[in-house]
Protein backbone atom coordinates (compact mmCIF):
# COMPACT_ATOMS: atom_id res chain seq x y z
CA UNK A 1 0.00 0.00 0.00
CA UNK A 2 2.69 2.44 0.80
CA UNK A 3 4.33 1.87 -2.14
CA UNK A 4 1.10 3.09 -4.36
CA UNK A 5 1.31 6.06 -1.99
CA UNK A 6 4.95 7.41 -2.68
CA UNK A 7 4.03 6.49 -6.92
CA UNK A 8 0.97 8.59 -6.65
CA UNK A 9 3.05 11.63 -3.89
CA UNK A 10 5.80 11.83 -7.16
CA UNK A 11 3.26 12.24 -10.32
CA UNK A 12 4.49 15.80 -10.18
CA UNK A 13 7.79 15.49 -9.79
CA UNK A 14 9.47 16.78 -12.73
CA UNK A 15 6.04 17.59 -14.36
CA UNK A 16 5.03 21.68 -15.83
CA UNK A 17 1.38 20.24 -15.93
CA UNK A 18 1.21 20.55 -12.36
CA UNK A 19 1.28 24.11 -12.36
CA UNK A 20 -0.97 25.04 -14.89
CA UNK A 21 -2.05 28.67 -12.50
CA UNK A 22 1.24 29.68 -11.42
CA UNK A 23 2.17 31.27 -14.76
CA UNK A 24 -1.63 33.09 -14.85
CA UNK A 25 -1.76 34.11 -11.10
CA UNK A 26 2.02 35.22 -10.33
CA UNK A 27 1.16 38.11 -8.63
CA UNK A 28 -0.74 36.57 -5.71
CA UNK A 29 0.27 32.98 -5.26
CA UNK A 30 -0.78 30.95 -1.97
CA UNK A 31 1.95 29.21 0.09
CA UNK A 32 0.67 26.11 -1.29
CA UNK A 33 1.00 26.75 -4.73
CA UNK A 34 4.02 27.81 -4.20
CA UNK A 35 5.15 25.03 -2.40
CA UNK A 36 3.55 22.58 -4.62
CA UNK A 37 5.58 24.39 -7.56
CA UNK A 38 8.97 23.82 -5.29
CA UNK A 39 8.19 19.75 -4.79
CA UNK A 40 8.16 19.57 -8.49
CA UNK A 41 12.23 20.80 -8.67
CA UNK A 42 14.91 18.28 -8.17
CA UNK A 43 18.07 16.52 -9.18
CA UNK A 44 15.70 14.21 -11.37
CA UNK A 45 14.95 16.78 -13.58
CA UNK A 46 18.64 18.01 -14.70
CA UNK A 47 18.24 15.88 -17.52
CA UNK A 48 14.42 17.16 -18.54
CA UNK A 49 15.50 20.34 -20.75
CA UNK A 50 11.91 21.75 -21.37
CA UNK A 51 11.29 21.09 -17.82
CA UNK A 52 14.12 22.86 -16.67
CA UNK A 53 14.07 25.72 -18.62
CA UNK A 54 10.23 26.45 -18.07
CA UNK A 55 10.54 25.57 -13.71
CA UNK A 56 13.77 28.22 -14.26
CA UNK A 57 11.66 31.00 -15.29
CA UNK A 58 8.79 30.18 -13.54
CA UNK A 59 11.32 29.99 -10.13
CA UNK A 60 12.64 33.97 -11.04
CA UNK A 61 9.25 34.89 -11.34
CA UNK A 62 7.95 33.68 -8.31
CA UNK A 63 11.12 34.87 -6.30
CA UNK A 64 10.69 37.95 -7.96
CA UNK A 65 6.78 38.79 -7.08
CA UNK A 66 6.66 37.08 -3.88
CA UNK A 67 9.91 37.02 -2.28
CA UNK A 68 8.87 36.69 1.46
CA UNK A 69 6.35 34.08 0.95
CA UNK A 70 8.97 32.07 -1.30
CA UNK A 71 11.35 32.60 1.91
CA UNK A 72 9.11 31.65 4.18
CA UNK A 73 7.65 28.25 2.24
CA UNK A 74 11.08 27.24 2.13
CA UNK A 75 11.60 27.74 5.69
CA UNK A 76 8.49 25.63 6.86
CA UNK A 77 8.52 22.93 4.54
CA UNK A 78 12.41 22.36 4.01
CA UNK A 79 12.03 18.79 4.58
CA UNK A 80 9.75 18.38 1.68
CA UNK A 81 11.66 19.87 -0.97
CA UNK A 82 15.01 19.59 -2.40
CA UNK A 83 16.37 22.72 -1.46
CA UNK A 84 20.01 22.16 -2.34
CA UNK A 85 18.26 21.45 -6.21
CA UNK A 86 16.65 24.79 -6.01
CA UNK A 87 20.05 26.42 -5.32
CA UNK A 88 21.56 25.52 -7.99
CA UNK A 89 18.62 26.19 -10.37
CA UNK A 90 18.96 29.98 -8.81
CA UNK A 91 22.99 29.87 -9.14
CA UNK A 92 21.87 28.94 -13.10
CA UNK A 93 19.53 31.09 -14.44
CA UNK A 94 18.60 30.10 -17.88
CA UNK A 95 17.19 33.54 -19.23
CA UNK A 96 19.84 36.03 -19.50
CA UNK A 97 17.11 38.43 -19.01
CA UNK A 98 16.33 38.13 -15.82
CA UNK A 99 17.32 41.28 -13.46
CA UNK A 100 19.51 38.86 -10.39
CA UNK A 101 20.33 42.37 -9.37
CA UNK A 102 16.63 43.16 -8.83
CA UNK A 103 15.96 40.26 -7.63
CA UNK A 104 18.87 39.91 -4.89
CA UNK A 105 17.44 43.40 -3.78
CA UNK A 106 13.84 42.01 -2.98
CA UNK A 107 15.27 38.96 -1.62
CA UNK A 108 17.48 41.50 0.88
CA UNK A 109 14.52 43.43 1.56
CA UNK A 110 12.74 39.84 3.15
CA UNK A 111 12.66 40.61 7.13
CA UNK A 112 14.37 37.12 8.10
CA UNK A 113 17.56 36.51 9.36
CA UNK A 114 17.13 32.62 8.44
CA UNK A 115 20.08 30.22 6.47
CA UNK A 116 17.46 29.70 4.13
CA UNK A 117 17.43 33.55 3.22
CA UNK A 118 21.32 33.62 3.58
CA UNK A 119 21.96 30.66 1.01
CA UNK A 120 19.32 31.96 -1.50
CA UNK A 121 21.59 35.36 -1.46
CA UNK A 122 24.79 33.46 -1.40
CA UNK A 123 23.15 31.73 -4.59
CA UNK A 124 22.01 34.56 -6.35
CA UNK A 125 25.47 36.67 -6.12
CA UNK A 126 26.94 33.33 -7.41
CA UNK A 127 24.73 33.99 -10.60
CA UNK A 128 25.62 37.45 -10.56
CA UNK A 129 29.45 36.70 -10.37
CA UNK A 130 29.31 34.30 -13.40
CA UNK A 131 27.62 36.41 -15.65
CA UNK A 132 29.02 39.49 -15.37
Amino acid sequence: MTGKIDRFKDTCKCNHNCWPVIKDSINGLTDRQILSFLKTLGHDCDNNAEFSEASNETLFKIIEFNSAKFITVIEKHQSDIEFSSILKMIENPINDGIDLKKILTLINNVKSDSMIKSKIVDSIKTAINKYK
